[in-house]
């Protein structure tokens, strides 16, 4: 009884609060924009990066973008990378498609011509290597999920989806899909797989005391799912914390599973980095700055010792 008494206790006391990250210090000196090619072999990419992506020309691609109103169609997650270990020539990302869940190389996204790419990152301090690491090892609990149906059927099924959002409200929509054995249709394109892998993770070492409680609300990136949680979460004690982590999971599933690639990049909580397009990688620091590449038709400036804030 006495130990249980001490884990209890133990798991009340809220962690220490982190410090500010650290400015990155391989941007000291970097030359911005690079070549695609250059970049890649760089090790700017880290674990657990999102990268969001589009494809122009694409009927499904720009179908998607308009059902979800988003500037992206996909999102993936980065699995490993080269400078992470040595023993991957190439970096992966772990995505959701209608294939089910996968390990593909990114260069199959930034080497299409069609394509463009941004990388946003989670820059908080507490976010290390072993917490990255564990986002990496939920998802790819995710391996063998199936999501092979039509893709046609899967685009009117979204379309659908949005009138009756339009019409019955967003929760209820998707509790009527879900409720028939349907899957919410942001799982179609994968953020909301982005979104329940940072939760799991987070979730599982705030409830050991590994994390403080406040970073849970940080991996929340939903406004919805966000107002479902205490506004205090370092005043609840150690059961009712277990029992309020246990509610958000079962009772915002579907706000989580929902999240779309517009979400992400409207989160506050997650730092522009990059934005990848036409062979060429540029270095942004904001939303504003990334826009200004996101559009086609944009003129595409020479490669020179330009600093990136020069593009702003």
């Amino acid at each position: 009884m006495m130990e249980v008494q001490k884990l209890v206790a133990k798991q009340a006391a809220p962690a220490p609060k982190p410090t500010e990250p650290e400015p990155d210090r391989r941007d000291q000196g970097a030359v911005w924009p690079m070549k695609l090619s250059q970049f890649m072999q760089g090790g700017w990419l880290e674990p657990a990066d999102i990268v969001l992506s589009r494809k122009n020309g694409n009927f499904v691609s720009k179908l998607i973008r308009l059902v979800t109103k988003s500037h992206f169609s996909h999102s993936a997650l980065v699995y490993v990378t080269p400078r992470f270990d040595p023993n991957y020539d190439n970096t992966f990302v772990i995505e959701a498609g209608t294939r089910g869940v996968d390990l593909a190389n990114l260069a199959r996204y930034v080497n299409d011509e069609r394509s463009v790419s941004a990388v946003l990152r989670l820059n908080k301090a507490w976010f290390k290597d072993d917490v990255r690491g564990r986002v990496r090892g939920l998802v790819l609990n995710y391996i063998d999920a199936g999501y092979d149906y039509g893709i046609v059927l899967q685009i009117l099924h979204n379309a659908w989806f949005r009138v009756k959002r339009s019409v019955e409200g967003h929760k209820r929509a998707v509790h009527g899909y879900t409720r028939k054995g349907r899957m919410a249709p942001t799982k179609f394109i994968c953020s909301g797989f982005v979104q329940i892998g940072f939760i799991e993770a987070v979730a599982e070492l705030v409830a050991t005391g590994k994390l403080p409680r406040e970073t849970l609300k940080e991996v929340v990136y939903t406004p919805a799912g966000l107002d479902a949680l205490p506004k205090d979460l370092d005043a609840l004690s150690a059961e009712e914390l277990k029992a309020v982590l246990e509610e958000f999971q079962e009772d915002v599933q579907d706000f989580l599973e929902a999240v779309t690639p517009q979400d992400l990049a409207k989160s506050g909580n997650l730092e522009w980095r990059y934005v990848l397009r036409d062979g060429v990688a540029y270095r942004v620091t904001d939303a504003k700055e990334a826009q200004k590449l996101l559009y086609w038709k944009v003129k595409q400036p020479r490669l020179q010792n330009t600093p990136a804030q020069a593009l702003s």
